[in-house]
């Protein structure tokens, strides 16, 4: 792995970076499993 993909891997899958993503998915089924219509992403 070159240097650039080896920053772009620790910054994109750093665990901070999972757990915002995880949360916004989360976030975006409960408001579908509430009604709250479609989700913009």
């Amino acid at each position: 792995m070159g240097a650039a993909a080896r920053r772009k891997a620790l910054r994109e899958y750093a665990p901070k970076r999972y757990h915002e993503r995880l949360m916004t998915v989360y976030e975006k089924g409960l408001a579908l499993g509430r009604g709250g219509g479609e989700c913009d992403s």
